[in-house]
C-alpha cells in the first residue's frame, strides 16, 4: 500500500511538461511567435494572443516541431500572409484559432511539409475583395478540418495538394489513413481545392456555398508532370442558386465519388487528354507534352499516362477504375470540348484512328469508370476511413445519408434516415426508424 501512495504522489508532483507545456508568445508578431516556438518541445502548445500582424517570406513563422500553434480565435488573432511560405509547417504541428488574410496575388502563402499536420478552426479569407492564396500541402499526409475558406478568385486553388513522389509506383491507399483529409469545412465565394501531382486525397462532409469545384488534375497540367493518384469524394453538399455549375472536374487518376448532393442540378466533368482546351495541355505539340510522340493522346496510345482508370506504373487499362454512385442532382459530362482538329488528323495519319474520334473513344464507360445509382457490387469490400478523423478527438459518427457538415460528428445514437424515411414511437417507448 505504501508503494502505491508514493507512486501516486510522485505522479502528481511530476512537472507539467509531461502533459505538454504552454508557451505564450508576447504578441502575434513573427519574431515573438518564433521565440515561443523555439522554447517549445514536441507536444507543447504555443499560444498567440489577440492582435494583428503580418508574416512574410522574409519574416515567416516556422513550426518545426509537433506542437499546437494556437491563436486567440477567428477575428481575434488576425494574420496577414504576404509571401511564399509566410507560414511554414515542417513537422506534424496543429494550427488553430486564426484568421489568415491573403492578398490578391497568387502564392503558396502557407506551406505544410510535415507528416501528420493539422489545420483546424481557422478562417482563410481575403485582405481585400478576393484572394489568390494557396494552402500548400507538399508530399505529406495530414488533416484540414473545420475551417472556413472564402473570398477566393475564380481561378484560385485555395488548397493545393501534391503527393509523395513514389505515389504512382506504389499501391493505392484508398480507405486508409495515408491520405490528405479535407473534411467538415465550409467553402464560399469562388475558387477550388486542387489535387495535383501524385496526390492522394479524401474530400468529405464539406459544405460548398459558392462557385467552387473540386479539381483533380491529369498528367499535363502539373509540375512535375504526373496526375493525381486517387481521391475519395463523398457526402459533400453544394448549395447553388443557379443550375449547370461544374461541381467536379476529374482529369486523371482513380477513386470513389459517392453520396454527394446538390440543391439544384449541376454536373460533374470527366476529362483527360481529349482537347487542346487551355487546361488540357496534353494536346499541345511540344516535346514535353505527351510521350512518346510529343503530340496527341490518340485512342491508339491508350492507356495514356495517369488517365482516368489506370493504376500504378506500368500502366494497364482499367486496372483501377473510377467508381461513381448515388450522387444526387449530378449530371455526368464526359467532356465539354471536342478533340482538336489537328489532333484528329495527326491520330488518323499516324495510327489510323478514326478522324472523328471523340472523348468516349479514349475514356470508356464500364472499363475506365463505372457510374451507378447504388453502390456497385465491385465496391462491396470498400469501407471509408474512420470519420470523424481520429486526430480530431471527436467521438461522434458520420452519417452515410446526410451530405455536408450536417452529417458530420453526429451524437451517438442519432441516425440519419434520409428522404422518405419514417420514425414512429411504439408502445413502451420503442422508437422505430425506417430508411427509404
Amino acid at each position: 500500500m505504501g508503494y502505491r501512495v508514493i507512486l501516486i504522489i510522485a505522479l502528481l508532483l511530476m512537472p507539467c511538461a509531461a502533459w505538454g507545456d504552454t508557451h505564450a508568445a508576447a504578441s502575434a508578431a513573427y519574431d515573438d511567435v518564433n521565440t515561443a516556438i523555439g522554447l517549445s518541445e514536441t507536444g507543447d502548445t504555443v499560444t498567440v494572443p489577440a492582435g494583428d500582424a503580418e508574416w512574410t517570406a522574409a519574416n515567416k513563422v516556422t513550426a518545426d516541431k509537433a506542437i499546437t500553434l494556437k491563436g486567440a480565435g477567428i477575428g481575434s488573432t488576425n494574420i496577414t500572409l504576404s509571401g511564399a511560405g509566410a507560414l511554414t509547417v515542417t513537422a506534424g504541428a496543429s494550427v488553430t484559432g486564426f484568421t489568415f488574410l491573403l492578398p490578391d496575388t497568387y502564392g503558396q502563402y502557407a506551406s505544410f511539409s510535415g507528416a501528420g499536420f493539422r489545420f483546424t478552426g481557422n478562417l482563410w479569407t481575403a485582405s481585400g475583395e478576393q484572394h489568390k492564396g494557396q494552402l500548400y500541402v507538399n508530399q505529406v499526409y495530414g488533416l484540414i478540418d473545420n475551417n472556413t475558406f472564402e473570398k477566393g478568385a475564380s481561378t484560385n486553388e485555395m488548397i493545393f495538394v501534391r503527393g509523395p513522389q513514389d505515389s504512382w509506383t506504389t499501391d493505392d491507399s484508398i480507405g486508409t489513413a495515408n491520405n490528405v483529409f479535407i473534411e467538415n469545412n465550409t467553402f464560399s465565394g469562388s475558387g477550388y481545392p486542387s489535387f495535383n501531382s501524385n496526390a492522394r486525397v479524401v474530400f468529405r462532409y464539406n459544405t460548398i456555398t459558392g462557385n467552387i469545384k473540386v479539381d483533380a488534375h491529369g498528367k499535363c497540367t502539373n509540375s512535375p508532370n504526373r496526375g493525381v493518384r486517387h481521391y475519395e469524394i463523398y457526402n459533400n453538399l453544394w448549395t447553388y442558386v443557379t443550375q449547370n455549375q461544374r461541381m467536379m472536374e476529374i482529369r486523371g487518376g482513380t477513386g470513389r465519388i459517392f453520396n454527394n448532393q446538390a440543391d439544384v442540378e449541376q454536373y460533374l466533368l470527366l476529362r483527360d487528354y481529349a482537347s487542346i482546351y487551355t487546361i488540357d495541355l496534353c494536346f499541345g505539340y511540344k516535346s514535353t507534352d505527351y510521350p512518346p510522340d510529343g503530340a496527341c493522346g490518340c485512342p491508339s496510345l491508350v492507356p495514356l499516362d495517369d488517365m482516368i482508370g489506370v493504376g500504378k506504373d506500368p500502366k494497364s487499362r482499367g486496372s483501377e477504375p473510377l467508381y461513381l454512385w448515388n450522387n444526387t442532382n449530378f449530371t455526368l459530362n464526359l467532356n465539354a470540348n471536342a478533340p482538336n482538329e489537328g489532333c484528329r488528323t495527326y491520330c488518323n495519319e499516324t495510327y489510323g484512328d478514326a478522324v472523328d474520334f471523340v472523348m468516349s473513344d479514349i475514356i470508356v464507360e464500364n472499363t475506365d469508370y463505372f457510374n451507378s445509382e447504388t453502390k456497385p457490387e465491385a465496391m462491396s469490400g470498400y469501407t471509408p476511413y474512420q470519420c470523424p478523423h481520429p486526430s480530431t478527438g471527436l467521438s461522434g459518427t458520420c452519417s452515410p445519408s446526410i451530405a455536408g457538415r450536417a452529417g458530420y460528428n453526429l451524437s451517438s445514437g442519432v441516425t440519419g434516415i434520409g428522404s422518405g424515411g419514417t420514425a414512429s414511437m411504439g408502445a413502451g417507448g420503442t422508437l422505430t426508424l425506417t430508411s427509404p
